[in-house]
């Protein structure tokens, strides 16, 4: 029953969203997700900190999370969403493994998945344009967007602090914040495209 009710759940999503589609547009070098955005007047708060200091391809790797959403489990759900030069490319939205004891743990969490499965794609670009180097260069920029202030203080500082329950592998952010390989920066809630993957819609939102 269980099933059927997510098959027909499914079933009412395509339905209704039948002439829904995703626009790729053409994008050119040095640009950013934020060049587009700012052109709307409810974009107008994006810093400067976010629009400057770019490269020839710009990955702008957006993070979220929702903190035991699920009643059964009490898992959260990660979310991610990937633009390279303001090109939409890649998403996921998918329950996570482990079961989160704070909101904080369950973003760190998030970006962790995020941050794993946007390397992949930032080291094919790497690889195409021939940029040797680990950490992010004028050929190719890798930016961490979260809305968490908490995940982003965990992210930023050595050690676990006061979560030392958490595994080591989702620790590995620190390390590579201090090689370089992204750089990290706080986004609002309502910019963040990645809370879309977040949210259980009905059939008719």
């Amino acid at each position: 029953m269980k099933a059927m009710a997510a098959l027909k759940h499914l079933a009412l999503y395509l339905s209704g969203t039948e002439h829904v589609g995703v626009m790729l547009r053409k994008r050119e070098t040095y640009e950013d997700v934020f060049d587009r955005w700012i052109e709307a007047d409810e974009w107008s708060d994006v810093t400067r900190e976010q629009r400057k200091d770019r490269a020839v391809f710009n990955f702008d790797i957006f993070s979220d999370s929702s903190w035991g959403d699920d009643r059964s489990t009490r898992r959260s759900t990660s979310s991610c969403v990937m633009f390279v030069n303001g090109a939409y490319i890649s998403s996921f939205s998918r329950t996570q493994t482990t079961v989160a004891l704070s909101s904080c743990e369950a973003e760190l969490y998030a970006a962790n998945a995020a941050i794993a499965k946007g390397l992949f794609l930032v080291r094919v670009c790497k690889f195409l344009c021939g940029d040797q180097k680990d950490e992010s260069s004028g050929e190719v920029k890798v930016k961490l967007h979260i809305d968490s202030s908490a995940a982003m203080g965990t992210i930023q500082r050595a050690g676990f602090g006061r979560m030392k329950h958490l595994q080591i592998r989702h620790l590995f952010l620190q390390d590579l914040l201090r090689m370089k390989v992204f750089s990290l920066h706080k986004i609002s809630t309502k910019m963040n495209p990645a809370d879309l993957g977040t949210k259980k819609l009905g059939f008719w939102d």
